[in-house]
């Protein structure tokens, strides 16, 4: 079960996008903030999870309330930035049709790539993938 101070830190969160984040990726951040090490992962799919932003880890460069307060005009108002890795944006649809789907973006793409129908489908894929790159 969600701690009260995560389920807060989501609920705010919410509150400053003016909607409800996809189910699963609301379960996602409420399992905590994130660990990080000091060094690079070898395992890409750790990697992929690192360059993810969080609620509540205490490192500004990494916090998805500022992140998305400073997010890129760019982006249109459904795609969430959940994180930044290899030079392109990890995203979530809010609305629409894109809503719950995970995608990439870049500034040098003329739109996304789909990475996942859902969150969960998304960790599923690079679960698979962190197998065919070696555990680490």
């Amino acid at each position: 079960m969600a701690g009260a101070r995560q389920e807060a830190l989501v609920s705010a969160f919410e509150t400053q996008i003016g909607c409800r984040l996809p189910d699963d990726y609301r379960r996602f951040l409420l399992a905590g903030p994130l660990r990080r090490s000091a060094e690079a992962p070898a395992n890409p799919y750790v990697e992929v999870l690192e360059s993810l932003y969080d609620l509540g880890g205490g490192d500004p460069d990494w916090d998805l309330a500022a992140k998305y307060d400073d997010r890129p005009g760019w982006l249109p108002a459904w795609f969430l930035p959940l994180g930044y890795a290899f030079g392109l944006f990890l995203g979530i649809g809010l609305s629409g049709p894109e809503r719950g789907r995970v995608f990439q973006w870049g500034p040098d793409e003329d739109g996304p790539t789909e990475l996942g129908a859902s969150f969960d489908d998304f960790l599923a894929r690079a679960r698979v993938r962190a197998a065919e790159w070696g555990s680490a």
